[in-house]
């Protein structure tokens, strides 16, 4: 407890490995964080915090061809270092934490970050250190009731946008820590798509000659799902969905506002320790050459 009142201060050291399709490059990531934390009588709770975060990305060595001028920091692997101030207040009129039927979530995350990035390529650090201070902020809600022609049913939906404010002049979205980015695509945000594979993606050829992509994120997001839930016998839901949302790298690009859409549907078996599903989504309007949708398995519900 901190100063003797009902307020927790946790401090933890974490040490994590993640790889495609997680992160862009396979990375390691070194954190160090303090945070306390409070509920209210209200449903209300605060949490604020101060971290350390050190995150070595390996370098791609099988690049055969390359655009150095739009690959910065993106497929070169290379060292980020973030300090962090958190303050994320949170209101909570869930029924059930892992399968609500019932009630509402707000959340709003708010970040101020000092980061600090050397890339690698070629097996060389380069000369440019990188900085970039901003403002980072996530606010979502999401609403779960019941389903008016069937009360057993439960209707949920979320919204979510977030942004990324430079203090200073704006860098290219290459020059902010692939960590800090913003991604969308996949299971838990507009399913039909891979995973962060909607926005701008980097195309090159790989040592063995194939071809691969890699997403290159933004510095806004948006997001809207809607979800129907449907009691089927014993453990089993149905689910059927639909998604929407996008990724912005400036604030220009908001002038040509359009969503990617995808919708489909899914089963679900509850488990004592959450949902686990199984979705199929569709793409709305497939670009030439693209897939018609893509099959996902995700741990609880997508929101």
């Amino acid at each position: 407890w901190v100063l003797n009142t009902r307020t927790p201060g946790v401090f933890k050291i974490s040490l994590t490995d993640e790889s495609p399709p997680i992160t862009n490059l396979p990375a390691t990531s070194l954190e160090t964080s303090f945070n306390i934390s409070h509920v209210f009588e209200n449903y209300w709770s605060y949490t604020a915090g101060i971290s350390f975060q050190k995150v070595d990305l390996q370098e791609n060595t099988d690049i055969s061809s390359v655009n150095l001028s739009e690959l910065t920091n993106l497929i070169a692997g290379g060292q980020d270092l973030i300090y962090a101030i958190t303050f994320v207040p949170v209101k909570d009129r869930r029924d059930n934490l892992f399968t609500p039927n019932r009630g509402y979530l707000t959340e709003f995350y708010n970040k101020f970050a000092y980061t600090r990035s050397r890339p690698i390529f070629a097996g060389q650090a380069q000369d440019t250190l990188v900085t970039n201070l901003f403002y980072k902020f996530n606010m979502q809600w999401s609403r779960y009731q019941k389903f008016p022609l069937q009360q057993k049913w439960v209707f949920a939906t979320r919204i979510r946008a977030a942004g990324l404010i430079e203090m200073g002049d704006a860098q290219d979205v290459q020059f902010i820590p692939q960590s800090e980015r913003f991604y969308i695509g996949g299971a838990n945000t507009v399913r039909g798509y891979p995973e962060r594979f909607i926005g701008e993606i980097i195309t090159y050829i790989d040592g063995d000659g194939n071809e691969q992509q890699e997403p290159l994120g933004g510095k806004y997001l948006f997001l809207a799902n809607a979800e129907l839930r449907i009691p089927l016998f014993w453990l089993f839901q149905a689910e059927t969905f639909i998604d929407g949302g996008n990724i912005f790298q400036s604030s220009s690009e908001f002038e040509n506002f359009s969503l990617k859409m995808g919708s489909g549907i899914g089963l679900a078996v509850i488990t004592p320790f959450g949902p686990v599903r199984f979705d199929y989504g569709w793409k709305w309007f497939p670009k030439p050459g693209e897939s018609a949708g893509n099959f996902h398995i995700g741990i609880s519900f997508a929101f």
